[in-house]
């Protein structure tokens, strides 16, 4: 643990200072990345239990999940508590330990360090998975971690490294802001690596950084799975290859009899809080729908929790949704299930349309009749101002 910690400082900027508390458990809630890392590297350090949590979060649910961490029995001490975002109901934990974090950190050690990949430019939150890991990963490579603003990439002389040694873990709405912007572009073009997840990345996108010559790694994996367990290489990227890719070393991913994706890994939490109910470590069996193509390539075909039953007939939203970002039409778009008497749900869809699109819903209709099944096909089409989305681009409630 002593040469962990030793890298770990190594990775961070000078600035950060761990801070040392009496808790048994330390609570973070900083929204500054220095000020996290203080708190997070102190806590490591002392030995303390972690909770992470989501500095936006209305004060009377950060008292209310203080008091659950503080308050709960957990398979595993020292914990690490990383929220998990509630897109239907409220966020829970995801009980993890450095012995997790750190197993997934050196798997992606094992895979890049050798491609000469071991800096990093963070730019999601750091109390989630996705902003967290970059850090774990840099210290396993012995690298330098940098944080940075998405909007406002630095330049190769801000930086103390080449972008061609860095990685960037980007979610698909930043990815398709960033793509908008010849500078942008040309800023990501430098990187050795763009990890992109978090949520599925719309065709549109992925052809448009193909089109740039990004050295795209489109990659699955989760909260519970410290982030990422599959990643499709750059290489394959660039040579037109769909899908996320294969398992990390020492990750397994199976599909099971119902099209669930399950994954073996000890990077896998220890269960949940609030508790709910017996969890199942390995292997651990996700709510995404998948399938394996003839190389152990692992292709996302949807959330099973989202499938829209309409008819008789299964829809998958998510490929409604990517249908009408592909028009080139619209900047965002939500499919849902709504009630009806005769179909049991139909499909309807709220979309963002882009400001120089009067014909709109004309031309959307016409588009997703051409590459939809007509039972896919949305019975409205609603034009709204904003979809709701987090920072990391996922639905948030309301929308």
């Amino acid at each position: 643990m002593e040469s962990f910690l030793n890298s770990l400082r190594r990775s961070l900027p000078e600035s950060v200072s761990p801070t040392q508390t009496t808790n048994e458990v330390a609570v973070i809630d900083e929204a500054d990345p220095i000020q996290f890392w203080n708190r997070f590297t102190g806590a490591i350090e002392n030995g303390n239990s972690l909770a992470l949590l989501d500095p936006s979060w209305p004060d009377k649910w950060k008292e209310e999940y203080t008091e659950l961490a503080q308050s709960q029995e957990t398979p595993v001490s020292p914990f690490i508590l990383i929220p998990t975002s509630g897109t239907t109901s409220k966020p829970k934990f995801c009980i993890h330990n450095i012995d997790t974090l750190r197993y997934s950190a050196k798997a992606f050690a094992k895979t890049f360090i050798n491609q000469g990949i071991i800096h990093s430019v963070n730019v999601l939150p750091q109390y989630h998975v996705g902003g967290l890991m970059p850090v774990l990963r840099s210290a396993e490579c012995g690298g330098k971690s940098v944080f940075a603003n998405y909007r406002q990439l630095p330049t190769e002389s801000d930086l103390p490294f080449d972008l061609d040694r860095a990685s960037l873990s980007l979610v698909p709405t930043q990815l398709s802001r960033l793509l908008q912007s010849e500078s942008s572009t040309g800023m990501l073009k430098k990187f050795g690596l763009i990890l992109v997840g978090g949520a599925a990345c719309p065709k549109l996108v992925l052809h448009q950084s193909l089109e740039a010559g990004l050295r795209l790694a489109p990659c699955y994996g989760s909260t519970e799975t410290a982030a990422m367990v599959t990643f499709l290489s750059p290489d394959e990227f660039l040579s037109g290859r769909n899908g996320v890719g294969n398992p990390l070393p020492g990750m397994e991913i199976h599909i099971d009899k119902n099209g669930l994706i399950t994954i073996d890994s000890e990077s896998t939490q220890f269960g949940y809080l609030p508790n709910i109910g017996t969890f199942q470590r390995n292997p651990f069996q996700t709510r995404d729908l998948g399938k394996l193509d003839t190389n152990g390539n692992l292709l996302i075909l949807g959330r099973e929790d989202r499938v829209i039953i309409s008819g008789g007939e299964k829809i998958n939203p998510e490929l409604v949704e990517s249908a009408a970002l592909e028009s080139g039409l619209v900047l965002d778009a939500l499919c849902d299930g709504v009630p009806d008497a005769d179909w049991g749900s139909r499909v309807e869809l709220k979309v963002v349309f882009k400001p120089e699109t009067p014909l709109g819903k004309e031309l959307l209709t016409s588009h997703l009749q051409k590459i939809l099944p007509s039972f896919s096909l949305p019975k409205g089409i609603h034009s709204v101002s904003s979809i709701s989305r987090n920072a990391l681009g996922k639905l948030v409630d309301g929308s």
